[in-house]
């Protein structure tokens, strides 16, 4: 089973071959989307998360943003930030450009404001675009594909219909040696064991089991409780 892909630098395979245009702190999101809407084969990542974060948070931050410019649907990334300490737009960078795909920065303070960051940012997403439409798809084995599922919205058909199917078809990309994730953590509680039960290993069956009662312990420690609610 084999599907048409972008091969990366990496050994990684996407799907899609667009130009990611991340903003490493908030205040940074309206100008990487001004960037990114000028120039198609672009898409914006952005976020309201404000400076002053404390540690734990700020690197949740930071790792979401890396990954999401790891990801091998980006061809490159170009990371739009202001240049205070607390933005990190470096480390954000230097954290994306393990990936081996290119990776470059525009800091708002140093080219002297928004405009002019915007018109440099579109100079470089312009040339990331042109690189990236030379890269040819290729007959890749589906051993390289990732299937991430997200509940878009519940209906009366989701849990006899569309789950399921959803769950086939994940069963069958794991099968031929692919993967796949969901996010909402609240979705899987209650549900935990019967998931649980089909990891390949004690080490993972536990890892899963610790990651749904982390995450009830940190909605009861803030007064919340999930399990009148989910499933």
């Amino acid at each position: 089973m084999n599907f048409l892909g972008y091969p990366r630098k990496d050994g990684s395979v996407g799907a899609r071959n667009y130009v990611g245009v991340i903003s490493s702190a908030a205040c940074a999101s309206d100008t990487a989307t001004s960037i990114a809407s000028q120039i198609p084969g672009c898409i914006t990542f952005t976020h309201r998360q404000a400076c002053g974060l404390v540690y734990p948070d700020r690197d949740m931050v930071h790792r979401t943003l890396i990954n999401l410019g790891k990801n091998p649907n980006l061809a490159s990334v170009l990371v739009v930030g202001p240049e205070c300490a607390d933005s990190d737009v470096d480390l954000i960078a230097n954290g994306i450009s393990q990936s081996e795909k290119r990776v470059e920065v525009v800091k708002i303070h140093a080219l002297g404001g928004i405009m002019a960051t915007v018109a440099k940012g579109t100079q470089l997403a312009r040339e990331m675009v042109e690189e990236a439409s030379a890269i040819q798809r290729e007959e890749c084995g589906v051993s390289h594909l990732r299937l991430g599922v997200e509940c878009g919205g519940s209906t009366p058909l989701s849990g006899s219909v569309t789950n399921a199917t959803m769950g086939a078809a994940l069963d069958i990309i794991i099968g031929k040696g692919g993967s796949g994730g969901f996010s909402e953590t609240p979705e899987v509680i209650g549900a935990e064991h019967m998931i649980a039960r089909r990891a390949q290993s004690k080490e993972v069956e536990r890892r899963m089991i610790e990651v749904v009662e982390r995450f009830e312990k940190r909605l009861m420690s803030s007064g919340l409780d999930f399990l009148g609610s989910n499933p």
